[in-house]
């Protein structure tokens, strides 16, 4: 993704241009989150006021596709860890045997996942995200305002996110009337707490590869 630094000073949404030190965000409910750059896999579309709240329905958990399968089970997962725990210390064997079962269940819903975005032709992607928003290169310019159905399917965790946003800015990277691509910025509309916490984790995670990664490098030039 170009660094977009001399071109701009910062991106709204809790999103801060590519190339800039990770950071902290601080968005409109005072809650921090941090910004990350990394690789994704994503499909969006337009959608209209009167699809949001059918859309919103899918992302509360009440009704789960193939695509959020992963997210759905990788969440209760996380619930009946407690519980899970409790039957480890009572009795290793059952609690071996959840486990596998749990493994194997995870992988369909991996497999349904793939398969989704296969069928889709997406491929992997640079992007800026929070929890608060996200930032992307697009072919084609989004109006602003306009709402986004978007699809994430985050690599390093094979964890499918269906989130709705709003368009901040749809900017072009260059002055040429030719091959011009759009830097758009995207503003979450509010998403199940579970998808949050999904995504608060993924940052974090990413910001512990990058720092593992940056001592790494500091040592091989030692």
């Amino acid at each position: 993704m170009p660094n977009l630094n001399k071109r701009y000073a910062r991106i709204t949404a809790g999103i801060s241009l590519p190339g800039t030190p990770m950071r902290t965000v601080m968005t409109k409910n005072r809650r921090s989150y941090f910004r990350v750059d990394d690789q994704v896999t994503l499909s969006f579309r337009v959608i209209t006021e009167d699809e949001l709240p059918l859309i919103e329905e899918k992302i509360s958990g009440h009704k789960t596709d193939r695509f959020t399968a992963t997210a759905s089970f990788v969440s209760e997962s996380r619930k009946r860890l407690p519980l899970l725990s409790q039957i480890r210390n009572k009795d290793p064997n059952i609690a071996r045997f959840l486990d596998a079962l749990q493994n194997q269940m995870n992988h369909m819903a991996q497999l349904f996942l793939l398969q989704e975005m296969e069928d889709g032709g997406n491929a992997a992607q640079e992007i800026s995200i929070s929890a608060s928003g996200i930032a992307f290169v697009t072919k084609q310019p989004l109006v602003a305002n306009s709402l986004l159905e978007i699809r994430l399917l985050l690599l390093s965790s094979c964890t499918g996110i269906l989130v709705c946003g709003r368009v901040v800015r749809s900017d072009p990277l260059t002055d040429s009337d030719s091959n011009i691509e759009y830097y758009t910025a995207i503003e979450f509309l509010p998403m199940n707490e579970d998808d949050l916490d999904l995504l608060i984790k993924h940052a974090l995670d990413c910001q512990a590869a990058a720092r593992r990664q940056q001592r790494r490098d500091a040592e091989e030039q030692e």
